[in-house]
């Protein structure tokens, strides 16, 4: 067992209001354990308004934010999380659409996606993105081999 010498808390906040955007229904219990574990580790509490499938289309995701926006109003969304960089592509387009993300700190929702692209990696350089989780392939496929060799 690995232990944790240190947290390091970045967030100082009470409570976080997101949102999640996957690709598929079966990833929907996955993912919502996941995230609200990941999120409550750091002892804030945690307020999930929406859940879209997007089955990693750019379009739906955008689709799907412009919704939420419709239905939470200008302060509702304070995180948003997607299962890939191209869905993350869509609920920014949707707030830019709206004037978020665009610059000014107090119209801005954090958006978070998977897989590093180039095109995530603009959007964060550019301030539109907070982040993205880059998945190391070679490294997981030896993982699971040692795994599966024990």
């Amino acid at each position: 067992m690995i232990k944790k010498e240190k947290k390091v808390k970045v967030l100082k906040i009470e409570k976080l209001i997101y949102v999640l955007i996957i690709f598929v229904a079966v990833m929907i219990p996955i993912a919502n354990v996941f995230s609200k574990a990941l999120l409550s580790e750091s002892n804030i509490e945690v307020e999930k308004l929406e859940l879209a499938v997007a089955n990693w289309q750019t379009d739906l995701a955008q689709n799907a934010m412009e919704a939420w926006l419709a239905n939470h109003g200008e302060e509702g969304i304070e995180l948003v999380l997607a299962n890939n960089d191209g869905m993350a592509q869509g609920a920014i387009a949707a707030l830019n659409a709206q004037e978020y993300n665009l610059g000014d700190a107090a119209k801005t929702v954090t958006v978070i996606g998977v897989d590093a692209t180039a095109a995530a990696q603009e959007l964060i350089s550019k301030g539109n993105m907070f982040g993205s989780v880059l998945q190391d392939a070679p490294a997981m496929a030896d993982g699971l081999y040692a795994a599966g060799m024990n």
